[in-house]
């Protein structure tokens, strides 16, 4: 997704899951995404940089904080993402641990918005 140089795109939104209310914050700038993903107290526990590189086709991911929520699902995302928006991605996934059927309808739920938001 192109966006100008001077513009910023900030989206906030919640969604319903069957047990709790998973909340979103998505701020997309020229050239890389911020995505907060969470189930409860709105703060940044964990938070994962991926990226493309030209030596593989899979991003390469990094761990940038750690915390109570950190885990392999956020990384999983953040990689996801990356490849969907075709863009460096920085992703802070504080859902449940262990969660599987959470993490699968907040991923859901955001590529469906970030389609429409992107036009596509």
């Amino acid at each position: 997704m192109e966006i100008p140089e001077d513009h910023m795109r900030c989206l906030s939104f919640s969604e319903e899951a069957p047990d709790t209310t998973v909340f979103f914050q998505v701020i997309l700038l020229p050239g890389q995404c911020f995505v907060w993903i969470g189930s409860g107290r709105a703060k940044v526990t964990s938070l994962v940089a991926a990226a493309a590189t030209p030596y593989d086709s899979v991003p390469s991911t990094t761990t940038l904080m750690t915390g109570e929520h950190a885990s392999e699902e956020g990384s999983a995302l953040a990689r996801k993402l990356a490849v969907f928006l075709h863009m460096p991605v920085l992703c802070s996934s504080n859902l449940p641990q262990n969660s599987p059927l959470l993490q699968a309808f907040a991923e859901r739920k955001l590529k469906d918005r970030l389609k429409t938001l992107m036009g596509s």
